[in-house]
């Protein structure tokens, strides 16, 4: 569903009795039922639907193709129109990951990281010389030859462009 038109004021009268409505500014959490991930679900013509973006549609018309209903305050069971935004899978990607939720932290933000910026930039330095094998790199940062060359690769520990 990405239109207003498909929603009959039955349905948006349904939709509304499951937000607990507060101060524009504050999230109005969705208090019906959510899907795994912990989103707010609704049920239109026996489809379920997540509620942003439901809510989404009911305030705004449409949500174009393409394109999904992020939320600025990152609570899943929020519905309040003034949270919600709109962007490209990319986009919410990017202000997952910029906000600290990344499924998989990378980097120094991974617990398990042996290497620092400050180590994979000696890394590159060294390996632009051309005097040290992936072997001989990985020996003196302590991690396998296989890290070294995905770092190389920069198939891991990438900067943002």
């Amino acid at each position: 569903m990405s239109k207003c038109e498909d929603i009959s004021e039955e349905t948006v009268t349904r939709f509304l009795d499951g937000i607990e409505l507060r101060r524009p500014s504050e999230c109005w959490p969705w208090i019906m039922g959510v899907v795994s991930k912990g989103y707010g679900s609704f049920s239109i013509h026996d489809r379920t639907h997540l509620a942003h973006r439901i809510s989404w549609i009911l305030n705004n018309d449409s949500i174009p193709e393409g394109l999904c209903v992020l939320h600025h305050c990152d609570n899943r069971v929020c519905v309040n129109p003034n949270h919600l935004f709109l962007g490209t899978n990319g986009d919410n990607c990017h202000d997952m990951k910029n906000k600290g939720r990344a499924a998989h932290p990378i980097g120094e933000l991974h617990p398990l990281h042996k290497l620092t910026w400050a180590k994979v930039d000696q890394i590159r330095q060294l390996a632009q010389l051309g005097n040290c094998s992936d072997k001989a790199l990985g020996q003196m940062f302590e991690v396998s030859a296989a890290c070294i060359g995905a770092v190389l690769r920069n198939q891991t520990w990438r900067r943002e462009p």
